[in-house]
């Protein structure tokens, strides 16, 4: 993979856990439900995305 891969796959890391920090934290207003509604979402977030990479991996080939 290329550095311009990697750099892709970071950001998509990187801003998709602020698009959740964003969203929890004007949903909530304890820091305890912020840091865990994050993770929450950040986590079905990105099983979402790599279950379509895997699904267009698939049907690519």
């Amino acid at each position: 993979m290329t550095t311009v891969g990697l750099l892709h796959l970071g950001s998509l890391l990187y801003l998709s856990g602020v698009v959740c920090l964003a969203v929890s934290v004007n949903e909530n207003n304890d820091a305890r439900v912020i840091f865990k509604e994050t993770l929450r979402r950040w986590g079905k977030f990105i099983g979402v995305t790599l279950a379509l990479a895997l699904i267009v991996h698939l049907l690519s080939r």
